[in-house]
C-alpha cells in the first residue's frame, strides 16, 4: 500500500497529495460568510466534518481470534530482520496507542518494536515523543502505562500517525478527516484503550 505515490493516494481517496493542504486550508479560512452562497458553504464546511470524530462499535473483525496467558506467542507473527548488525527482529508499521494517565488524551505513534521473547517487546520511545511523556507520567504516578500496538490498519490511520499534528489533535480526528469516513474503535480486551476495529493484529500490554 505504502510503496508508492499512486497506491498511497489511491488508498486515501486522493488525486494528489495536494488535496490534504486544500482540504485543511478550507476549514481554517478566517473570512467571514458574505451572502447567501457564502453563508451555504460555511455551513457546508461544517456538515462535512461530522463524519470526522471516530466512532465506536461493539462487534470487530479483530476479536474474531483472542489469545492470552500462555496462548500468548510473538513468534506466531512475522518480524523482520533488516539490516545487517540489528539487535534482532522487528515487528513493521506497528501503530503505538497511549493514553496521558491523567487527562486521558490520547496519541499514537509509528515506533520501532523489537521482539525479545515469545511475550515482550522493546520499544524505541524517543525522548520529545507524547508516547514518552505519558510513560513518564505514568511512572511519576507509580502506575504502569497500558499499550495496545496495531497492525494492519486501514492505510489513513497508518498514514495520520506519522503526520506531524500538534499534540492536542487526535489522529483518529485527522484519519476520518483524510478519509471522509469514520474509523471504526473497538474496546481492547485487556486494557483501558480503544484500536480500529479493522486492525489485522493487536498486541496489548
Amino acid at each position: 500500500v505504502f510503496g508508492t505515490d499512486r497506491r498511497l493516494l489511491k488508498a486515501l481517496g486522493l488525486t494528489s497529495y495536494q488535496e490534504i493542504s486544500e482540504k485543511i486550508g478550507g476549514l481554517l479560512k478566517p473570512e467571514l460568510p458574505m451572502g447567501f452562497t457564502g453563508v451555504r458553504e460555511a455551513f457546508g464546511k461544517l456538515a462535512g466534518m461530522t463524519h470526522v470524530p471516530p466512532k465506536k462499535v461493539k462487534d470487530a473483525p479483530v476479536h474474531e481470534v483472542v489469545l492470552t496467558g500462555d496462548q500468548v506467542d510473538l513468534d506466531r507473527l512475522p518480524a523482520l530482520f533488516t539490516w545487517p548488525g540489528d539487535g534482532g527482529s522487528f515487528f513493521n508499521l506497528g501503530l503505538t496507542h497511549t493514553k496521558h494517565p491523567e487527562t486521558g488524551v490520547r496519541n499514537l505513534g509509528l515506533y520501532r518494536l523489537q521482539r525479545h521473547d515469545k511475550r515482550t517487546i522493546g520499544m524505541h520511545w524517543q525522548i520529545h515523543k507524547d508516547s514518552t511523556n505519558h510513560y513518564q507520567v505514568a511512572a511519576r504516578r507509580g502506575e504502569r502505562l497500558p499499550v495496545a500496538i496495531a497492525f494492519g490498519t486501514p492505510p489513513a490511520v497508518t498514514y495520520a500517525s506519522t503526520a506531524p499534528l500538534p499534540g492536542d489533535i487526535d489522529e483518529y480526528l485527522f484519519a476520518g478527516f483524510l478519509r471522509g469516513k469514520r474509523i471504526e474503535m473497538v474496546d481492547c480486551k485487556t486494557v483501558p484503550l480503544q484500536v480500529p476495529a479493522h486492525s489485522e493484529v493487536v498486541l496489548e500490554g
